[in-house]
């Protein structure tokens, strides 16, 4: 049985009706779309085709979760172990741009 902290970020990273399509990069939550932009060591950076303003990627491993804003990288949901988040931090400070690049994409086209 996951523990709260568990339990909270699952809420968060994939609600109450997810399902996972493994022939896809897409998650699809209830109606909404979650593009995945990168796997690295474990970690999957995904963000929401219904975004908002400030730019920000989502991370997920194993059942650890945390919300990064693109740019300034400040960390506003963190359910992973500090080592963990560290290592998500340099993933994403390294593909930065590439992140901003798919969501100025992906987000043109809503």
């Amino acid at each position: 049985m996951p523990n709260k902290r568990t339990r909270r970020a699952l809420c968060v990273t994939l609600g109450a009706q997810a399902r996972i399509r493994p022939w896809t990069d897409i998650v699809k939550i209830s109606r909404i779309l979650m593009p995945t932009l990168l796997v690295e060591d474990g970690f999957k950076f995904f963000s929401y085709d219904n975004e908002h303003e400030p730019k920000h990627v989502h991370v997920s491993k194993g059942d650890d979760y945390a919300k990064v804003e693109l740019g300034t990288f400040r960390v506003s949901k963190d359910f992973m172990k500090t080592k963990e988040l560290k290592k998500a931090l340099a993933i994403i400070k390294a593909n930065n741009q590439q992140f901003e690049e798919k969501w100025n994409e992906w987000h043109a086209k809503r």
